[in-house]
């Protein structure tokens, strides 16, 4: 086969029913995912990617408050030149989200907003100071200006 894309897929953290997906878009992109944490408290199952053949980067982050800041990241963006940027939308992203929706927009590459959430989860539960001032507005932006919309559920 010929050329693959290279794709940066942004996720939240390492969650083993997602690698088997990741492993059969690896076949067909060259694709990079980046895990923002190694998994999250209440998670119970173990965080590896051992075994995997995609290529893939557990990135050093600290939290603050419901965000995860991924402090290196925008150094990454720098040094790889991704053809197709696909972020998960959680909402404790939303930093990582902007610095990957900047990187994207000014490289004029594509950027695929992968979700699952709905107005029943986080986004419509939430109304506190952070909600409002911060991930809903961010929110808005990048939906009206991505290239693609991408649900699982």
């Amino acid at each position: 086969m010929g050329h693959k894309p290279k794709v940066l897929l942004l996720h939240s953290e390492i969650s083993p029913y997602r690698l088997p997906l990741f492993e059969e878009l690896s076949k067909h992109f060259d694709l990079h995912v980046y895990f923002c944490k190694p998994k999250s408290k209440g998670r119970l199952w173990g965080a590896s990617t051992e075994g995997c053949s995609f290529k893939n980067k557990v990135l050093k982050s600290i939290s603050v408050g419901p965000l995860i800041i991924n402090y290196l990241l925008p150094f990454e963006l720098v040094f790889y030149n991704y053809q197709v940027y696909i972020i998960d939308d959680d909402p404790r992203l939303t930093l990582s989200k902007m610095s990957i929706f900047l990187m994207a927009k000014l490289l004029r590459k594509s950027i695929i907003i992968w979700s699952g959430v709905t107005e029943d989860g986080y986004y419509g539960k939430t109304k506190n100071f952070v909600s409002k001032c911060l991930f809903a507005p961010v929110r808005r932006f990048t939906y009206q200006h991505v290239d693609a919309f991408l649900a699982y559920g």
